[in-house]
Order: structure tokens, then C-alpha cells, then sequence
């Protein structure tokens, strides 16, 4: 199984979040968003089970390895996001 945190805003992210999870080898391990909690992108992930954080996940390597549970994070992608992604969150 292939991990995926995704980082994004709006359709773009929501897209994303389609295509992985239209594939069964394919696991969303969060949606990193600063949209607001009642956002269609917000509900999309909500109805299918994907765990929604803020961006401030990012500024700490402890934070993001607590939000995977002990899963290793295959891919970050980015889609329609400005969230600048610290250095050492990149090489995890």
C-alpha cells in the first residue's frame, strides 16, 4: 500500500483526493487544509474518512510521524496549496 499526505485547498486538493481514492492500493493518510471547517473540501475528506489538519502540522517533524501512526509516508503532494513545507518535513 502506497501512503499519501496530501497538502491543498479547493477542487484542485479535492481531485486529488478523488483520484487516490479511487485506487484501492492507494491510502490518504491525512488532508493537510487551512480551509474552514465547513468547507465542501473539508466535507468531501470528512465523508470519506480522511483525517483533516491544519497547516501548523507541518512545522514539526513529531507532529506529522503522530498524525501518520506509526505508517510510513510515501508521497507529500501539494495541490492548490501556499503552505510553505519546511525542510525536514520534506526529507521524512
Amino acid at each position: 500500500m502506497t501512503s499519501f499526505l496530501v497538502v491543498g485547498e479547493g477542487e484542485p486538493a479535492r481531485t486529488v483526493l478523488s483520484g487516490l481514492l479511487a485506487k484501492p492500493e492507494m491510502e490518504i493518510v491525512a488532508l493537510v487544509t487551512a480551509s474552514p471547517r465547513d468547507s465542501l473540501l473539508v466535507d468531501f475528506a470528512g465523508k470519506h474518512r480522511i483525517p483533516v489538519e491544519r497547516p501548523s502540522l507541518l512545522l514539526a517533524e513529531e507532529k506529522v510521524n503522530a498524525s501518520a501512526k506509526g505508517r510510513k509516508i510515501d508521497w507529500l503532494l501539494s495541490a492548490n496549496s501556499t503552505v510553505i513545507i519546511p525542510a525536514p518535513i520534506l526529507a521524512l
